[in-house]
């Protein structure tokens, strides 16, 4: 035989063993994602912020969205008042100026 044959028989043995390992490897991904023994919960995080304790209050139907409206008004006042927005000269509506 050629040597131009065994290397394309070669690349063609090479492409067909890389093409079953990660055919076996997606295979075996799903097996895992349908097996119960294996299913992953979510990881919980821990709200570090009102906007996020909140946010989880409504989602846990601790609260109702108007009461979540209410105290996210109250927040963005507050927010408002501590940290108020400062605008550059050139976008200051003119009453402002």
């Amino acid at each position: 035989m050629s040597p131009g044959v065994l290397l394309v028989t070669f690349l063609i043995v090479i492409g067909l063993v890389a093409t079953w390992w990660d055919v076996s490897q997606v295979l075996a991904q799903r097996r895992q994602r349908r097996d119960p023994a294996h299913a992953v919960s979510p990881p919980v995080v821990a709200a570090v912020t009102l906007e996020g304790v909140l946010a989880r209050q409504v989602m846990g139907h601790q609260i109702t969205t108007a009461q979540y409206r209410r105290a996210m008004r109250s927040v963005a006042d507050r927010d408002d008042g501590r940290h108020p927005l400062d605008l550059p000269p050139d976008l200051r509506p003119p009453q402002m100026l």
